[in-house]
């Protein structure tokens, strides 16, 4: 959450914004909410595609059953459901481009 917090900080580009950035942050246990809340708005605002990837990430990094390593989410999202065995070239390229 403090990552998030920290990205709506950086976005501002007076002093001013700064402060009223901070006085509007979300706190407490609802604030956890509305700040993953802004987080998914963010991501469904995406083109189709990278919005459809981004969503995959999520549902990897929500339903594991621990903390997924860079490189195991990796591996993960270059199955293919479809395909008979893993393709290389999924490995290094499935995660770029891939930012809310």
């Amino acid at each position: 959450m403090a990552k998030l917090h920290l990205e709506a900080i950086f976005g501002s580009r007076t002093p001013r914004e700064v402060r009223e950035t901070i006085q509007r942050l979300p706190a407490g246990s609802q604030g956890l909410g509305e700040t993953y809340g802004k987080a998914l708005d963010r991501i469904n605002a995406k083109p189709t595609e990278l919005k459809r990837r981004l969503h995959h990430m999520l549902e990897w990094l929500v339903y594991a059953r621990r903390p997924l390593r860079p490189a195991e989410l990796q591996h993960a999202l270059a199955v293919n459901m479809t395909g008979e065995e893993l393709d290389s070239d999924d490995f290094t390229s499935t995660m770029l481009g891939c930012t809310a």
